[in-house]
């Protein structure tokens, strides 16, 4: 499938259904610099590695996951089901149901690869929206019916994974919570710190080491601001906040690009305590992201 372009008065964005629905560009004005979201120069809209770049959506775990110590892996009742970092649905094919001038919708079923991976008939309708100078993308998940004997209800913890372009002048970030977790080297969340005693006031400046590899917990206020200089602000929210509850930073090259990921869970969200949303059969989870440039 092609990708699918939007427009809404100056704004553009992007979708690519073929790399896991995946927001591959999305400007709010026109000019020099317009661009938000950062993709790497290898970038290809053909493969299936993870795409390094742009919007994906992380379905049905965000984080990583163990099992019994063994990374990749997770269990469900006496039986355990491997699961790579950040879900499949950001490698898996979409199909597009309904595209207009500013607006697509686009859906994700359960196949024989994902029931080897999560064994959970499954259905994911994504509506994107982009207005003058915002997108908001909707999802809705359904658990159909349940796959396997081993469990019943459908453990869900999803995330999305927004990389956003930086000014090449300056650049701060702003995210309200009390408590952050550093991320550990094995990429669980680490002893947890009050943010004001960990980082100080905000807005912090960027780069900044302490936010290469974070977690924000128990936020108090959404959304995460981004400022670039000599551009508009870029706001990031997420919901339902009593599900959404954490949001990650990251970032491997720090003068090009920073993530800021809404997550439901901490790292392990099957193990975590009220780390995932249990849905039984004909069961659904709606939640969303909303960008504001």
């Amino acid at each position: 499938m092609p990708e699918i372009t939007l427009t809404s008065k100056s704004s553009r964005a992007v979708i690519l259904p073929s790399r896991g629905a995946l927001v591959s560009s999305l400007c709010f004005h026109n000019g020099q610099d317009c661009e938000s979201l950062w993709l790497p120069k290898n970038f290809s809209p053909s493969s299936s590695a993870w795409p390094g770049g742009g919007l994906p959506f992380l379905f049905p775990f965000a984080g990583r996951v163990w099992h019994q110590g063994e990374l990749s892996k997770y269990g469900l009742g006496d039986h355990s089901y491997p699961m790579p970092l950040h879900g499949f649905s950001w490698a898996t094919e979409w199909t597009p149901k309904k595209i207009e001038v500013d607006e697509a919708t686009l859906e994700l079923k359960s196949s024989e690869t994902s029931l080897g991976l999560y064994p959970f008939h499954f259905l994911i309708t994504m509506k994107l929206k982009l207005n003058a100078n915002s997108l908001r993308i909707d999802v809705t998940i359904k658990h159909e019916r349940p796959a396997s004997k081993h469990a019943n209800a459908m453990p869900v913890a999803i995330g999305w994974h927004p990389y956003l372009a930086l000014s090449k002048i300056s650049n701060s970030i702003s995210i309200s919570s009390d408590v952050n977790y550093p991320v550990t080297p094995q990429g669980d969340a680490g002893k947890p710190i009050p943010t004001a005693e960990h980082l100080g006031t905000g807005p912090w400046p960027l780069p900044k080491k302490e936010l290469e590899s974070l977690i924000f917990s128990k936020l108090t206020a959404c959304p995460s601001i981004l400022k670039k200089a000599n551009q508009p602000d870029l706001l990031i929210s997420s919901g339902p906040p009593e599900v959404m509850n954490h949001v990650v930073t990251w970032t491997n090259s720090p003068s090009e690009f920073f993530c800021v990921e809404p997550w439901m869970s901490l790292p392990n969200a099957v193990s975590a305590p009220a780390g995932c949303r249990w849905l039984k059969a004909d069961e659904s989870l709606a939640v969303w992201i909303e960008i504001t440039g």
